[in-house]
């Protein structure tokens, strides 16, 4: 008796032409999703993560938003810019 290869699951990507969001997004993913649509401070970002993740405290999601602001410049080639009120405030 030999088992049967198991079918491979289909990645979960957005779609260049629809930008919509995949299925299942991680925080990360998410961060890059609220950035393309428009970004907003810190806090407007973390505010909508902790809708998407109620499980992830604040605080953390806090860090992870300004951590992520400098590595996705360079691991994603986003032109991340700071606006010009607020320092705090990202756009792509």
């Amino acid at each position: 008796m030999s088992k049967k290869p198991s079918p491979k699951k289909p990645t979960l990507k957005a779609s260049p032409a629809t930008k919509a969001p995949p299925a299942r997004m991680g925080v990360i993913d998410e961060i890059c999703f609220v950035l393309e649509k428009g970004g907003g401070t810190v806090v407007e970002i973390v505010a909508k993560l902790s809708k998407k993740f109620p499980d992830r405290d604040a605080e953390g999601l806090t860090a992870t938003v300004r951590t992520q602001m400098s590595r996705l410049k360079t691991t994603r080639n986003l032109k991340i810019k700071a606006s010009d009120t607020s320092p705090v405030s990202y756009s792509v």
